[in-house]
């Protein structure tokens, strides 16, 4: 449906786009939808995020006749891609692999003027009766016994807008996509190193489950070069935290970072750390000597 604010209220419209078009054969499930004018056209584009079980990412773009004439778009994959169930079913095949994509973020990442697109993805794999194993990770005895999905490490990638409507994957140019055991809740963007260009804070958990360390919430830095090629560091390394320190219950993973201030002598800030197995949150405010530098 579509929410409309006429000056007073919302005016709610269940026809905008045909419930047919949306569920039928195009099957328009997605886990993430944002509004963003992709094309610079004027008019804004509706962005699909993909699941275990549909493309990384898709577009319908927008004109004057959107919500009648509607053509999608699909962009390149990301590096899971998705699950075909088609091909699942046949006879010898155990598991399918694809991922839910959780977080995007809609910047000029190359400095050209059109929006480029970061996300992070969770993989995900769908396994069929007895294929799992007691002592796998993350597996229990329903999952065994019946099947279904598991998620595992993180995934980052990078669409590169080259006009007309078409994306480049240039996630080659990141050292490492695979982010590990870790779920990114958040996505900040932030010229983290003063130098003119868009960076970006990922805020995460990691997967006990899935053999991390114990409970931690933490900071990636994610530094661009000005291409939108990005190379990364955690917030532990970039404020020189030690090992031992961040055993301790009150700094693991130092916490998720959110800049108030960044100059080229200082960073001021505020850490927000979820306590390991006690509901409490702590917010501390600091303030660094120096100035963030990229890995």
């Amino acid at each position: 449906m579509l929410l409309s604010w006429s000056g007073s209220d919302f005016i709610v419209d269940e026809t905008w786009i045909s419930l047919d078009f949306w569920f039928g054969g195009k099957f328009l499930k997605s886990s993430n939808m944002a509004g963003r004018d992709l094309d610079r056209d004027g008019y804004d584009d509706l962005y699909l995020s993909g699941t275990l079980e549909t493309p990384t990412n898709r577009v319908i773009f927008g004109g004057p006749g959107f919500g009648t004439d509607l053509q999608v778009s699909t962009l390149p994959e990301g590096p899971c891609g998705h699950m075909n169930w088609e091909d699942y079913d046949n006879e010898g095949v155990q598991t399918g692999r694809g991922a839910d994509v959780n977080q995007v973020l809609f910047e000029d990442f190359d400095g050209d003027g059109d929006l480029d697109i970061a996300s992070f993805a969770e993989e995900a794999h769908h396994y069929k009766p007895g294929v799992l194993h007691a002592g796998d990770a993350g597996v229990t005895a329903e999952l065994i016994a019946n099947g279904g999905g598991i998620w595992y490490n993180g995934w980052f990638q990078v669409l590169e807008n080259a006009g007309g409507r078409g994306f480049v994957d240039i996630s080659g140019q990141v050292p490492d996509q695979n982010l590990g055991p870790r779920y990114y809740v958040a996505l900040l963007p932030s010229d983290l190193d003063l130098d003119g260009d868009i960076d970006i804070i990922g805020h995460y958990w990691t997967k006990v489950w899935l053999g991390a360390p114990p409970p931690h919430w933490g900071t990636t830095l994610f530094f661009n070069d000005g291409t939108g090629a990005f190379k990364r560091m955690d917030a532990v390394e970039a404020f020189g935290v030690e090992e031992a320190d961040r055993a301790r219950d009150d700094v693991v993973g130092v916490g998720a970072l959110f800049p108030t201030s960044i100059t080229a002598t200082e960073v001021r800030g505020i850490f927000v750390m979820p306590q390991p197995y006690d509901p409490h949150i702590k917010a501390i405010r600091f303030a660094a000597v120096g100035s963030f530098k990229g890995p």
